[in-house]
């Protein structure tokens, strides 16, 4: 009976694997979902450490049917150590709420006095749906016109 029941679950799972990469996403509508998160600007921007200029990112949250998602939340996550920033509000987390069109801005935060490259991990989550993605941001000393000069983007 273990028997069995073990290579069930290995028939399911080898399943999943089979079929999810094809498109197929209802295993996973089942299971409570996912959610997509990109990145609409924000991504490789430079913070200027000298003037204190922060990029903090925009992001879109839709769900596994590419619809968008309103009153996600989504947190933003800062390294503790290394090049990084701090928010405004205090420590390594902001968090925000996605609007109407899934779009979430992340709080304004302030770059620390480490040069170089980080990422930022950003955590969707609603109706116990999640995602995750990772964005690349630099602090330089470099200043320059394209230093927390903010992208308009297409929202």
């Amino acid at each position: 009976m273990l028997f069995h029941s073990v290579s069930f679950r290995f028939r399911q799972c080898l399943s999943a694997l089979v079929l999810i990469p094809f498109g197929w996403t209802g295993l996973f509508a089942q299971m409570g979902g996912f959610l997509k998160i990109s990145a609409v600007d924000g991504e490789g921007s430079f913070n200027d450490m000298k003037h204190k200029l922060s990029h903090p990112p925009v992001v879109r949250v839709v769900d596994e049917s590419n619809n968008f998602v309103q009153g996600a939340e989504v947190s933003f996550i800062l390294p503790v150590v290394g090049p990084s920033g701090v928010f405004v509000i205090g420590g390594n987390k902001g968090t925000t709420i996605t609007d109407e069109k899934g779009i979430a801005r992340c709080p304004i935060y302030l770059p620390n006095s480490e040069e170089g490259r980080f990422n930022i991990k950003v955590t969707a989550e609603s109706r116990g749906k999640t995602g995750t993605i990772v964005l690349s941001q630099s602090n330089t000393l470099a200043g320059g016109s394209s230093v927390g000069a903010r992208k308009k983007s297409k929202l």
